[in-house]
């Protein structure tokens, strides 16, 4: 055989992809959706960075996001903010139990949050200094992502970052407390200008988005910081105490985002509580103003959510409840939002968001209208712990979590076994409390 006849029946080479300078906006501005899930993914990542701090700041040129958190050194920075997709979580071998145990939650797990602050401005400064190495030098990176816009036929990693590390402290505006380790991002040339209601919605948003009804939610705070707004802040203030009220903090801009007062509710109004037990059956435990009125427990159905630590805990909004709810958050309950989901002790957005019925209960209350609640009278959470291969939260950020055999597990256990025990709650309700004689009329139900 000769030569020309053995390269005539030599396989043509594989082919490979490549990838466009256009992915920076398929996975920056065209997938975060809206400028709060923009925030939203770069807390989560100091979340992940066992963060205990997180600090925003505002004005009409920057945004900064600063935290506390793990940081990073030169090599992480090329090994894994560099590296699109790559997520260090996913490199966990851990048992997601041991994980619970220790307290060691991760809220994202796609390795695209980073490319989120596309969506609040053009170009970003990430300054970062590693935990082990508080010695040693800020470690900087600036990158300007309208160059990644100039011409998609660009492969993507061609366009340079540039990158040093000749300080000793991390530039920040005066406003944020001094850094030792971790990180901050500092957005500029922004693509809107925020005003008081944005921040002020932000905020809110803040405040639903950590897991605020277990005490683990106190040892992660975010502060927020906005100069511009301090003396509107002081009005608003002096406002509330003329009229003899403490403001609540969701009319303030600058300060500490708010923690729920569910603690106040559980005085005031009915709420149950549902988790799986160690010995894996489903307890369920009704309460009204403090005392239990309802117990029972029952055999475990959904048997992917065993190992999960799943647990919700509901409350039925009666008028007083509702009054108390919106002079302390500053906001009425039905605009709040109705029950919330967490993943990894981190919301899942957007369910609970108003106009959000994930779980089916609008949809059942409309099978019996007399008979079940609906989410104008329901607010609280359910908890779940697991991997992405159970519970993976949507790319799309605004899509809830990707459905998996687990996942529709968890709809039906919260639907089944926490909608019947609203049913039960309906009959607390003021227009019925009068057909009850005793609550040990429902013991054992």
């Amino acid at each position: 055989m000769t030569k020309q006849d053995t390269a005539a029946n030599k396989p043509p080479p594989p082919l490979h992809f490549d990838v466009s300078s256009g992915l920076k906006s398929v996975l920056g501005g065209e997938l975060i959706t809206n400028d709060e899930v923009a925030i939203f993914e770069l807390v989560k990542n100091s979340f992940d960075a066992s963060a205990t701090r997180v600090d925003i700041y505002f004005d009409d040129e920057i945004i900064v996001v600063a935290d506390n958190g793990d940081g990073m050194t030169r090599e992480e920075i090329e090994k894994k903010w560099l590296f699109v997709a790559y997520s260090a979580k996913r490199d966990k071998a851990l048992d997601f139990r041991d994980e619970i145990a220790e307290h060691k939650r991760y809220a994202g797990s796609k390795g695209i949050g980073r490319f989120s602050s596309d969506r609040l401005g053009r170009k970003i400064k990430l300054q970062t200094r590693s935990r082990v190495a508080t010695s040693g030098d800020v470690e900087t990176v600036d990158v300007d992502w309208s160059k990644f816009d100039i011409d998609h036929s660009v492969r993507f990693e061609t366009i340079p970052v540039e990158y040093s590390a000749n300080s000793n402290k991390f530039d920040l505006p005066r406003a944020i407390p001094a850094l030792d380790h971790g990180t901050s991002l500092t957005v500029t040339d922004l693509r809107k200008r925020w005003t008081r209601d944005d921040v002020l919605r932000l905020k809110s948003a803040l405040s639903k988005l950590i897991n605020p009804f277990g005490s683990e939610s106190d040892a992660f705070k975010i502060t927020v910081y906005c100069p511009d707004q301090e003396n509107q802040d002081k009005i608003a203030a002096e406002s509330f105490k003329r009229k003899g009220e403490d403001i609540s903090p969701n009319f303030l801009v600058n300060g500490p985002v708010g923690n729920f007062i569910f603690s106040t509710l559980q005085e005031k109004t009915t709420f149950i509580e549902v988790k799986i037990s160690e010995d894996g059956r489903i307890d369920s435990t009704l309460s009204d103003r403090g005392s239990i009125i309802y117990r029972i427990k029952e055999t475990n159905e959904f048997p992917l959510l065993t190992n999960s630590n799943f647990r919700a805990k509901v409350f039925f909004l009666n008028q007083s409840a509702k009054l108390t709810f919106a002079k302390r958050m500053g906001v009425p309950s039905i605009r709040f939002g109705s029950i919330f989901l967490f993943r990894n002790g981190f919301r899942v957005f957007p369910i609970g968001e108003d106009g959000d019925d994930w779980f089916g209960i609008d949809r059942r209350k409309q099978q019996g209208y007399s008979r079940f609640l609906g989410t104008r009278e329901l607010i609280g959470r359910v908890d779940v712990f697991g991997t992405d291969a159970n519970f993976e939260e949507s790319s799309s950020r605004d899509a809830g979590l990707i459905v998996t055999p687990a996942v529709i597990e968890l709809k039906n256990v919260s639907k089944s076994t926490v909608s019947n025990a609203w049913s039960v709650m309906l009959f607390l309700s003021p227009s019925s409390t009068k057909k009850i004689k005793t609550p040990a009329t429902f013991q054992g139900s």
